[in-house]
């Protein structure tokens, strides 16, 4: 069985540290993008004083977001990264598992999201986790655009 170490244990192409994805024209880590979206009382934190704090709520893109949408985001930057990566796809198809070693308490690993994108394959993984994020985040978005 071929295991990928998903950290900066192993291939760095697939550690949140080192993978970056330009969201919103801003070239960053998947690592900076997740914890910079962390709000706490509406207070913006460097991302790592954030790494490991629960926040309050998300600002993505400019537009506030639930908790609950933590992991769905995580998720999205992982699907962006592929799509702008696409040869990473070809390297994960050679592995059985993946894993990361790093892992700790966290509610998202890399690894895990790493593996469902193998397993769903890009068009599922969009079709039943990105696309239904993306739906939500405009309604988000309508929504504290309404209330301004």
């Amino acid at each position: 069985m071929r295991i990928l170490e998903c950290s900066t244990e192993g291939d760095t192409r697939f550690s949140a540290l080192v993978a970056k994805v330009n969201i919103g024209g801003e070239l960053k880590t998947i690592e900076e993008h997740y914890q910079d979206s962390k709000r706490f009382n509406s207070i913006n934190t460097k991302y790592t004083s954030a790494k490991g704090l629960k926040p309050d709520n998300l600002e993505v893109l400019g537009s506030k977001l639930p908790l609950k949408e933590m992991s769905n985001w995580y998720k999205m930057l992982w699907y962006y990264y592929f799509i702008q990566n696409e040869g990473l796809l070809k390297v994960i198809e050679k592995y059985d598992a993946f894993n990361d070693a790093k892992r700790g308490n966290s509610l998202n690993c890399q690894a895990d999201v790493i593996s469902m994108i193998k397993e769903y394959g890009m068009k599922d993984f969009y079709d039943l986790v990105v696309q239904p994020f993306e739906a939500r985040f405009e309604l988000y978005k309508k929504k504290q655009e309404l209330a301004e």
